[in-house]
């Protein structure tokens, strides 16, 4: 519950994965390259030690696309005994408990997975290779070890209709993160979806200023602009609600500093009950 201001670190950059949507292969390329682990330490910390700066996002493609990469950095930082707090995107495929232990140690306190959508056929377009189970698997993972857990999400794939949408409400009410990254699908310039978008007429503005993923740029073949905004307001409603009943059977009254807590992120799930169009 301790906040930080954070500067972000390079680990690694460019990627493999076919991901359709995504741009990132288009600004890095597809070849993997690795910053050494003692490189990119030493710039935490001199910022740790000249700049007072103790939160850091080590920014890459996956902090894992190398997992020897990555041990050896959680294993640089703790040599140095960094008092630091730090986090890190991970595909849930690339997940090991060790590695999270050791992320832990090195004062990693949180993750953010790409689970981009709850349906098993969606996903096979979405996550080549990654299964609802995998994704599972990582959560149950991270939770175990005591990360909070971000979900980044994508509503408006190209095949996306009401069933798909359900499903995705189901997975993310059973996944339960701790917060949700929500993005509409954007056709970016040179990704794969933005021929799909352009050969079935799914796109709607090529206006550059409204392509931040916040706002819906494509409709799905099934879905208009109006259907994806209500989709998500209706998905962040009830997972706040689902937390909130989990809140109030936690609630102790006579403990002061837990009561505390708990009105603030109730007044938090209040809010998106009633105000999911800002989340």
């Amino acid at each position: 519950n301790r906040q930080y201001m954070y500067v972000p670190i390079l680990v690694n950059k460019g990627c493999p994965y076919p991901c359709i949507y995504c741009p990132y292969p288009i600004g890095f390329g597809k070849k993997s390259i690795f910053r050494s682990p003692k490189e990119i330490v030493d710039e935490i910390e001199y910022l740790y030690n000249e700049h007072k700066i103790k939160g850091f996002l080590l920014r890459g493609a996956s902090f894992a696309l190398n997992l020897k990469h990555a041990e050896k950095i959680c294993d640089e930082i703790i040599r140095r005994k960094l008092e630091i707090a730090w986090f890190c995107e991970l595909r849930v495929n690339e997940v090991t408990k060790d590695l999270l232990k050791k992320m832990k140690k090195s004062g990693c306190k949180r993750i953010h997975y790409g689970v981009e959508t709850g349906d098993p056929e969606l996903l096979k377009i979405a996550k080549p290779g990654v299964t609802q189970e995998t994704i599972k698997r990582a959560f149950r993972l991270a939770r175990e070890i005591g990360m909070w857990v971000q979900a980044h999400m994508v509503l408006g794939w190209p095949d996306e209709d009401l069933k798909t949408l359900e499903n995705t409400y189901k997975l993310i009410l059973e996944l339960n993160p701790d917060s949700i990254n929500w993005n509409f699908m954007t056709p970016y310039p040179g990704t794969k979806i933005r021929e799909i978008a352009r050969k079935d007429s799914l796109i709607l503005t090529n206006d550059w200023s409204y392509y931040t993923s916040h706002t819906v740029v494509m409709r799905s073949k099934n879905l208009d602009a109006r259907q994806l905004y209500m989709a998500k307001r209706r998905i962040i409603r009830g997972l706040a609600k689902q937390k909130m009943r989990k809140l109030i059977s936690q609630l102790n009254l006579y403990d002061l500093k837990q009561l505390r807590s708990l009105l603030n992120k109730t007044k938090d799930l209040v809010s998106r009950i009633i105000f999911p169009q800002n989340y």
